[in-house]
């Protein structure tokens, strides 16, 4: 039987998504939860491809807005402020909710469990290649809820109060990338903010199919993560720079690199294939990591300064909403 559905607000920020968008808009039309206690909102973030007129062919059940300020973290904050309910969930063009996901995360939520952050299983969509599944590990929410310290919750799947948001602050538009991780540190760190897994909420994401879009993710995660330090280096005990030279982890890159390497061998003797295939994954992962973390630290003018009391916590930060209904 459907819980007494709270109306929800799903955002959903788009830049060139025309190909993964259909998937992600008709499984978000296809939620067991009741039509008219959900809205989406998906927002143009300066698309190129033909994204906007892939989202109108879903309107009115989909409203189209756009942001103008290059980024998801404007994306969303445009979304928060058109949204009209007090919950707020949020997913990318890339992705794939399950029919039960937002029931499951809204379930939570009422629950006792209930957090301040909360999200769910981010798994890889209808793979067919090795390099897809092994992908999942790049969008680990359990671990980054559950094991890492300090936690952050990944935006992919993530439902979170407007209460909650206008007390930490939304999403920080300085960020092009890592925003996720910035919003949940900011929130722990100047709040003891908690984190829910909701194991039943689950998103499937388009994962990358080939080496090269291996690496680029991987660049990717690593430009988020300079952004990340440079701002929270203090709490996390690190700096940008101190990353950039530490040599450890470029020993262990060129370990991985010697795994890769003997690994392959071993595959042409039809030892383990798919096993030898995750060492070359690993590296791929770790030098595109710190390769994009080192770009970003190098390229970014040094204008995120250290986090502070109260520093884009309060209500101000948040943006407008136009009223619950």
């Amino acid at each position: 039987m459907m819980i007494d559905a709270e109306p929800v607000s799903v955002v959903v920020p788009v830049r060139n998504g025309a190909q993964t968008l259909p998937l992600c808009l008709s499984a978000l039309l296809a939620q067991n939860y009741p039509v008219d206690r959900f809205e989406i909102l998906c927002v143009d973030n300066g698309s190129a491809d033909e994204s906007v007129a892939v989202m109108q062919r879903f309107a009115p059940r989909v409203q189209v807005l756009h942001a103008e300020r290059r980024g998801a973290s404007a994306a969303r904050n445009e979304g928060i402020r058109r949204a009209r309910h007090r919950w707020l969930a949020f997913t990318d063009c890339d992705c794939v909710p399950d029919p039960g996901w937002l029931a499951a995360l809204v379930q939570f939520a009422r629950s006792p469990r209930r957090a301040d952050l909360m999200g769910g299983p981010i798994v890889a969509y209808r793979p067919t290649t090795h390099i897809e599944r092994f992908s999942e590990r790049l969008f680990d929410q359990q671990r980054a809820m559950c094991e890492f310290k300090p936690p952050y919750a990944v935006s992919a799947n993530m439902m979170v109060s407007r209460d909650t948001l206008t007390a930490f602050g939304a999403f920080d538009e300085s960020f092009l990338r890592g925003q996720d991780v910035e919003l949940s540190y900011r929130a722990f760190f100047a709040n003891r903010a908690t984190f829910g897994y909701v194991e039943t909420a689950v998103v499937a994401h388009v994962n990358p199919k080939t080496l090269t879009a291996l690496w680029r993710k991987a660049l990717q995660h690593g430009e988020a993560a300079a952004n990340v330090v440079a701002k929270y280096g203090d709490h996390l005990g690190d700096s940008a720079w101190r990353r950039c030279s530490d040599w450890r982890r470029y020993r262990s890159i060129a370990g991985l690199a010697v795994e890769a390497i003997t690994a392959a061998s071993a595959s042409k003797r039809g030892e383990s294939p798919e096993r030898d295939k995750e060492r070359l994954y690993e590296f791929i992962v770790a030098a595109g990591k710190q390769a994009g973390f080192v770009r970003e630290t190098l390229a970014r003018p040094r204008r995120i300064g250290r986090i502070g009391k109260g520093e884009a916590i309060g209500e101000s930060s948040m943006p407008r909403a136009r009223g619950d209904t």
